[in-house]
C-alpha cells in the first residue's frame, strides 16, 4: 500500500497486484456470523496469499456468464481492471440452466463467447 499525502489531502494506492474474482456461489463470499458452514473459495483465497497481493471478489450466488453481464457486474469489474491486475473466472453450472432464461447460455455458443468476452476485454485493460 502507498499514501500519498497533499496538505490536507491523503490518498492511498494499491502497489501490489490485484486479482479480481468473477463467478458465481462456489467462489462467493459468504456471511462469516455462526452458523456458517459455508465457505466460496474465493472467499478463503487470501489466507493462502502474502499481504502484497489483494483480492477483489465479485462473485455472486446463483450467476451465470450472461447473468453476470446482463445485470452490469461484468462493467464494474472492467472499470475496476488496471494493467498488470489478474482476472480469475469460474461459471459454469448455472450457465446449464435452460429452464431459467436469466442465466442460461448455451455452452457452444453464449456461455462460449462470454468467456472470449471477459478474456478480450480484460487483456485490452492490461489484465492477464
Amino acid at each position: 500500500m502507498i499514501l500519498v499525502t497533499w496538505g490536507f489531502l491523503a490518498v492511498s494506492a494499491w502497489a501490489g497486484p490485484t486479482l479480481h474474482l468473477i463467478g458465481d456461489s462456489t467462489m462467493a463470499d459468504k456471511p462469516k456470523t455462526p452458523p456458517n458452514p459455508e465457505t466460496g473459495w474465493g472467499q478463503a483465497l487470501p489466507r493462502w496469499l502474502s499481504d502484497e497481493v489483494r483480492v477483489v471478489n465479485y462473485a455472486m450466488n446463483g450467476r451465470s456468464t450472461k447473468s453476470f453481464i446482463d445485470e452490469g457486474r461484468w462493467a464494474t469489474v472492467l472499470a475496476a481492471l488496471q494493467p498488470g491486475d489478474w482476472l480469475i473466472i469460474q461459471f459454469g453450472h448455472n450457465d446449464e440452466k435452460a429452464d431459467k432464461p436469466a442465466v442460461y447460455a448455451a455452452a457452444r455458443g453464449a456461455y462460449q463467447d462470454n468467456l472470449r468476452r471477459f478474456v478480450r476485454e480484460a487483456r485490452d485493460r492490461g489484465a492477464k
